[in-house]
Parts: structure tokens; C-alpha cells; sequence
């Protein structure tokens, strides 16, 4: 991000939310893309396009946010993959809840309802990688 009129750097938390939201976005996009094409397209049941597709978007998660959005150059280390898998298993648990929560209780579209779930995650996932996966300690 580029300095503002009077020369100053917006706060490193808000660049590093700007990031996450870029990150985020390309994960969104690469979940979603993925799971229509193994739900709509292969007719895969949901659960199964669900995983493959969540598993996809957290792999590209892991590698622009350690690099991008919270800058740690350290090569990949057990704690850090330990941790972030562990947020992203909760984070998957959480979403496919929502997802079976919408479509089986509330009768909303399975599509719906997966777009729903990850507008849901969206917080868990970026303070636990924030304060938990990334947070150099």
C-alpha cells in the first residue's frame, strides 16, 4: 500500500486486514469455483465438494497469508502449519455446520448456504491466523 497525501503508512493492522481481505478473496474464490464444480458439475455429495474444495482454498490461504499478509519469511516450521491447521479444521467444522444448519433447518440452497458459512468463518479465521498462527512468538 502506498503512503497517503501527507506522507504517512496507514497502521499495520489495517494493512494487514486490507491482505487478509485480498488473501481471503482468492480463497473464496478458489473454494467456491471448486466446490460448484465438484457439487453442480460432478454431482460429488456436498460434504465430499465441501472438503476437497475447503482443503484447496486452505493450502493457497496458508501460503499468501504467512508470506503476504503477515510477512513472516521463516521457512514453514511445525507449530506455525500445526496451529494453522488446526484453526482451519475448526474453521472447516464451524462452516459445514452453518452449511447443514442453512440447508437442512432453514431450506436455504446448498450454495447459499456455503457462501453464508464462509461470510461466517471469515472472523475466526483471520484472528486466530493473526494472533495465533502467524503471530511470531
Amino acid at each position: 500500500m502506498t503512503e497517503d497525501a501527507e506522507g504517512t503508512r496507514p497502521p499495520l493492522a489495517v494493512l494487514q486486514l486490507v491482505k487478509f481481505g485480498a488473501v481471503g478473496a482468492s480463497n473464496t474464490l478458489v473454494d467456491v469455483l471448486l466446490f460448484v464444480l465438484f457439487y453442480n458439475e460432478l454431482h460429488l455429495n456436498y460434504v465430499l465438494a465441501h472438503i476437497i474444495s475447503y482443503s484447496c482454498g486452505t493450502v493457497n490461504s496458508f501460503v499468501w497469508n504467512k508470506y503476504f499478509t503477515f510477512e513472516r519469511r521463516s521457512k514453514f516450521h511445525g507449530r506455525e502449519i500445526y496451529r494453522f491447521i488446526v484453526l482451519n479444521v475448526c474453521s472447516f467444522s464451524l462452516s459445514l455446520a452453518f452449511i447443514y444448519g442453512f440447508n437442512h433447518l432453514l431450506d436455504i440452497r446448498i450454495i447459499d448456504s456455503k457462501l453464508l458459512s464462509i461470510v461466517l468463518t471469515v472472523i475466526v479465521n483471520y484472528f486466530g491466523s493473526k494472533y495465533w498462527c502467524f503471530s511470531g512468538q
